[in-house]
This record gives C-alpha cells, structure tokens and sequence, in this order.
C-alpha cells in the first residue's frame, strides 16, 4: 500500500487530540477512542456541505426579493444551481473517500483499504467555495450602482453588502 491510497487521517503513530466542552484537551491513543473520534468527525465532514449551501442559498434569496430584475433572478439561480452540484460533490466523496467506506475511520482496515489522496479533494473544494462565495458577495455591485442615489450612499450600501461576504 502506498502512502497516496492510505486512509486519509492515519499517521505512523496514531493519536488523536480530544477537545472537550470545557476545552479539556485529552491525547487519545488508544485505538477504540481514535476509532470513535475519527467516526465523529467523519459525520461532522458530512453536514458541512448541506450547512454552508443552505447559507449560500438563504442568501441569494434574499437578493432575489430585494432585487427583481430577470437577469439578477436567472443569475442567482444560476449560482443556487452551482452550490447544490458543489454540495453533492462533497457529501458524495466525503462518503465514498475510501474502499471500503468504514476503513475512513476504522484503523485495522489500513493495510487493506484503498483510499484517494483527500487533501488535494478539499483544496479544490474550498477553493470552489471560496469562488462561489466571492460571486455571491459580489452580486449586488452592480445592481446599487444603477440605483438613483449619491455616489457616497452607493459606497455605504455597498460596503454593507461587502460586509456581509466576510
């Protein structure tokens, strides 16, 4: 087995770090708890998707009820239609990482599973979010600058909808 088909959170030396609720900081090395926490984080992996597109979504919303025009509507369907494809390419992968699907976070099936290389899957990943999330702040821009008002208050309402990109 190569090191590009090993699972994506093993190490040489496996250990995991534990957070608790009161930020108790634990070094988990005994592999039923690296099992378990590894177990967690790989469901946790599977909401982010559905959580940040339901945002993406919820926002270009509320452009389209503040902004009516036919193309602003088509374009932020457009964009809605682009973050769902985004949301199913990561839940998808997210689940089928590796072969069989357990060996994610089942470290005895690390000799045997055949896992894709995942780090370069997540830089691609949020680096589509990243653009997706720069169209969505910058959809508005352009709509203020043919609204009726001084160039000043388009600068303001502008840098409110900017603000709300970070």
């Amino acid at each position: 087995m190569t090191s590009e088909s090993s699972p994506p959170y093993f190490s040489s030396t496996p250990a995991v770090l534990r957070i608790t609720g009161s930020l108790e900081v634990t070094i988990l090395t005994d592999d039923g708890d690296i099992q378990q926490a590894l177990k967690i984080l790989w469901v946790s992996e599977l909401f982010f998707p559905f959580t940040i597109t339901c945002v993406k979504i919820s926002i270009l919303g509320f452009y389209r009820t503040i902004f009516s025009t036919r193309t602003f509507r088509l374009v932020t369907y457009a964009i809605s239609a682009i973050s769902v494809m985004w949301m199913f390419a990561g839940f998808w992968v997210t689940i089928f990482q590796c072969r069989p699907v357990r060996a994610v976070y089942d470290t005895s099936l690390a000799a045997t599973a055949d896992c894709f290389p995942f780090a370069p899957f997540v830089f691609t990943y949020e680096l589509t979010n990243a653009l997706i999330d720069v169209a969505i702040s910058a959809l508005p821009i352009n709509m203020v600058r043919k609204l009726q008002m001084q160039t000043r208050q388009k600068v303001q309402v502008i840098s409110i909808f900017a603000m709300g990109g970070l």
